[in-house]
């Protein structure tokens, strides 16, 4: 099957805030070769302003601001987004931040 398109990396991460963590995912989505993939960043929580070092085109960044503890929500609206996306890697970093 032919690809139409480069294929979607969705990035999870706890929060895009200042942060080695984060410095490295934008470092990696600004330096990847344009066209060969596509980036979507899914904050577990929130981003603030840090989230404008990204300079490639076309990222979208994406909060899903999950509650303090076990927020069951959360994991509902995560589902439903990597159904709607549907991402072909899904790249994470950190994930027991799931559980705080």
């Amino acid at each position: 099957m032919a690809r139409h398109s480069p294929p979607l990396v969705a990035h999870v991460i706890y929060a895009l805030t200042t942060g080695g963590l984060e410095n490295g995912l934008v470092n990696i989505i600004n330096r990847s070769p344009a066209g060969r993939y596509r980036h979507v960043i899914i904050c577990i929580t929130g981003a603030d302003e840090f989230a404008q070092r990204i300079t490639a085109g076309g990222v979208e960044v994406i909060e899903l601001n999950k509650r303090e503890g076990h927020d069951l929500g959360f994991y509902w609206r995560l589902w439903r987004l990597f159904r709607k996306l549907r991402p072909d890697i899904i790249h994470s970093r950190n994930l027991a931040a799931l559980e705080t």
